[in-house]
Formats: structure tokens, sequence, C-alpha cells
């Protein structure tokens, strides 16, 4: 019986994280103001990174996001978390 309510809760665990979850934003399409969602974004942050995909097209890896100003290595971290290409 022990066994049984571990695994009921841990099921419950799973499903309510997932459930709350942020949903991970488009580096690549995101407006201005969906970029600043993520956690670290600020407006000047987000311009930067629209103006680095109106220049050289659309981002192909999280790792060209350390050539934009304001991005380092735990900004990097955290939009790695919370965005997709």
């Amino acid at each position: 019986m022990r066994n049984i309510t571990k695994i009921i809760c841990a099921m419950m665990f799973l499903m309510c994280t997932s459930v709350f979850a942020e949903p991970k934003i488009n580096i690549n399409t995101a407006s201005k103001r969906m970029l600043m969602k993520m956690n670290g974004i600020s407006e000047s942050i987000a311009k930067e990174i629209i103006a680095y995909r109106r220049n050289r097209g659309q981002i192909r890896s999280i790792y060209e996001l350390k050539d934009i100003s304001g991005i380092g290595p735990k900004r990097l971290e955290t939009l790695k978390l919370h965005s997709i290409l």
C-alpha cells in the first residue's frame, strides 16, 4: 500500500509541474514583448536579439546568442531553459 501511495504522489507531482511549466519561446519568431517575458531579458536585450535576427537571419544555435551584447554565460543558460529555435 505504501508503494502505491508513493507512486500516486510522484505521478501527481509530475502532472502538476508539467501543467504549470512555462511554455518555451521561439527566439526566431518572438516579438520584443514575448522575448521580455523570459527571465533576464530586458527591453534593450530583446531589441538586440531582434536586430541580430534582422541582420544575420535565423538563429541556428542557441550559442549564437553569446554574440549579442548583454548575453553572457549565465543569461545564456537561462535562455537555454526557456527558449527554442
